[in-house]
């Protein structure tokens, strides 16, 4: 999922504060927060985060990795300088990231300040802006993923090489085209439901979810559209409603189902 402006500005903090630990202690490990802020200055320039606050704190990142990494006044360059691990994760990586963020700042018409900014300060200075993260985490924990087909599958089902014979399978007993767009062979709207009740029966196939979820899911990986009862949209394939009448396991498609696909359930 993409992180947000302020949600990517608390791990970009978070990155700092490790890297503030680590040189009290002479320790020197790989921290990708020079990625981060090169994802963070392609975000400022998104139109809902270029922002007169969100471009100042493009200015005071250049002046907080300055403070840390810049030649000569750097906190944790002059007694590291010589030193392999902080060659290797930092230094050069600063060097990169200083040249961008200095090209930010020149389009952007902002200013480069040189000033003695640690971490513990810039979140202070950045306090308004950080306080937001709480919320927005809040809500983008409300998101849940939308259901593909494959996650309707447990192990070991729920593999791409498993579904493509699945679609292969229905493709030779012609119920489905090139496409993988329904055909089907009794032209009933339930006819799919019945793979899926034969998939649905057998243990540790399915996973464990709605049966108005699952069923929407395995109808559309189809290219069919299954409504909810009262919705009167044009185009559907059917409603819940033809889908949630029992269904036989003595019915014909169900029994063809259960031999063409016997290998494939074992």
């Amino acid at each position: 999922m993409k992180k947000s402006f302020v949600e990517l500005l608390n791990e970009i903090v978070i990155d700092f504060k490790q890297i503030h630990i680590n040189s009290k202690k002479d320790v020197y490990k790989e921290i990708d927060v020079f990625s981060k802020i090169s994802e963070l200055l392609r975000l400022a320039e998104e139109v809902e985060n270029y922002t007169t606050n969100n471009l100042n704190i493009i200015e005071k990142i250049f002046t907080l990795c300055h403070t840390y990494f810049g030649d000569d006044i750097g906190i944790i360059y002059e007694k590291n300088k010589d030193n392999n691990d902080y060659t290797k994760y930092y230094r050069y990586k600063y060097y990169r990231i200083e040249t961008i963020l200095q090209n930010f700042i020149y389009d952007n018409e902002l200013q480069i300040k040189f000033y003695k900014l640690d971490v513990f300060e810039f979140k202070s200075e950045c306090a308004h802006i950080l306080k937001n993260t709480s919320s927005v985490n809040k809500n983008t924990q409300t998101i849940k993923p939308q259901l593909t087909f494959i996650d309707l599958f447990k192990i070991p089902y729920n593999t791409v090489e498993k579904i493509t014979i699945l679609k292969e399978i229905l493709k030779n007993n012609v119920y489905i085209g090139q496409d993988n767009k329904w055909v089907g062979i009794t032209k009933k709207k339930n006819e799919l439901a019945f793979l899926y009740d034969l998939f649905n029966n057998e243990k540790n196939i399915l996973k464990d979810e709605s049966f108005e979820l699952q069923i929407k899911t395995f109808y559309k990986e189809f290219g069919l559209i299954v409504y909810n009862d009262k919705e009167t949209k044009s185009g559907g394939y059917c409603t819940l409603r033809n889908l949630r009448i029992t269904r036989s396991k003595q019915n014909e498609t169900y029994k063809n189902f259960e031999i063409i696909f016997s290998d494939w359930v074992k």
